[in-house]
């Protein structure tokens, strides 16, 4: 769950028990007629057990946060817009294709796109694909190196 919703979630959690605190102080200050009596202790019943466990969920998540971060639209943005020209070496705009066994340069460099291209395997690649691809480490690792840079 990530850390924005475990927040949210011990926002509302607050904000029920003090709802049913004052609906538990209006039963117990009630004095109204008998036939009503077993009604409002009936609810004022409910009320307690409906309080207890909200507080058993509010001490579940009272000190619960998310170690991890995501990654965000604005980081994969970030990560994308990163020079793919400083993650493979190009000479004369053409490279060594990594995806497959090259012998001679046959990738090139789309400039105007960001992207390396190898027209032998048909693959073409952003940032992102360079490292997943090339490096072998997962699209969310890819994300956040790059993004940091």
């Amino acid at each position: 769950m990530p850390q924005y919703a475990v927040n949210a979630r011990r926002r509302f959690l607050t904000d029920e028990l003090e709802l049913l605190d004052l609906e538990s102080a209006f039963c117990r200050d009630y004095e109204g007629d008998v036939d009503n009596e077993y009604f409002f202790l009936r609810q004022h019943s409910f009320l307690e057990e409906k309080r207890a466990k909200v507080m058993q969920e509010l001490r579940a998540i009272k000190n619960m946060t998310i170690h991890t971060p995501g990654i965000t639209d604005e980081m994969i943005e970030s990560a994308r817009q990163y020079p793919v020209d400083q993650l493979v070496e190009f000479i004369k705009g053409k490279a060594t294709a990594f995806c497959h066994n090259d012998r001679k340069p046959s990738m090139y460099h789309a400039t105007r796109l960001n992207r390396c291209n190898c027209p032998v395997c048909g693959k073409s690649f952003d940032p992102i694909g360079v490292l997943v691809e090339r490096d072998g480490v997962s699209f969310k690792d890819a994300v956040k190196q790059l993004s940091t840079i």
